[in-house]
């Protein structure tokens, strides 16, 4: 259970969180892990900027129903991924490959969380069917990173 974000406990809670108007991101997983803390905190500490317009939640990978499990593609190997909902519906989402709803990309830190949130809420209101995630931070992070690497 996260200490950081609203925990999603029933399928009726999901229900209900499903019919709000806002964008849901719900983190699925196991929140003692410490990939779950790092995202829960990050979406913790933007929340409140975020809040008009996105409704944040974890729901334990224990907790899931069956038929959301099938529905939705989560197994007990479901360790850390996030899925935006839109209208009732999954949001596919593209780092410059095949289009998915669930995001398990490593997220660096809190300025790369809030630039996929701007695209996705972006790409929701453009309706656009598939979310493609590029020339942003993720990009620049990951040159750098592997420049490190290389240098030592």
């Amino acid at each position: 259970m996260s200490f950081y974000l609203n925990n999603i406990m029933s399928d009726q809670m999901f229900d209900d969180l499903l019919k709000e108007k806002r964008i849901l991101l719900v983190r699925f997983g196991y929140a003692a892990e410490k990939e779950c803390e790092r995202l829960d905190r990050m979406l913790a500490s933007i929340n409140q900027m975020v809040s008009r317009y996105f409704a944040i939640a974890a729901y334990e990978t224990r907790d899931v129903t069956e038929l959301l499990r099938k529905k939705y593609n989560i197994t007990e190997e479901t360790r850390h991924i996030l899925v935006f909902f839109t209208k009732g519906a999954p949001i596919y989402v593209s780092f410059c490959k095949r289009p998915s709803f669930q995001i398990c990309e490593y997220i660096p830190g809190v300025e790369e969380m809030l630039s996929l949130l701007i695209m996705v809420h972006q790409g929701i209101t453009h309706n656009k069917k598939i979310i493609n995630v590029y020339g942003t931070y993720f990009e620049n992070k990951k040159s750098v990173r592997k420049l490190e690497k290389q240098e030592t």
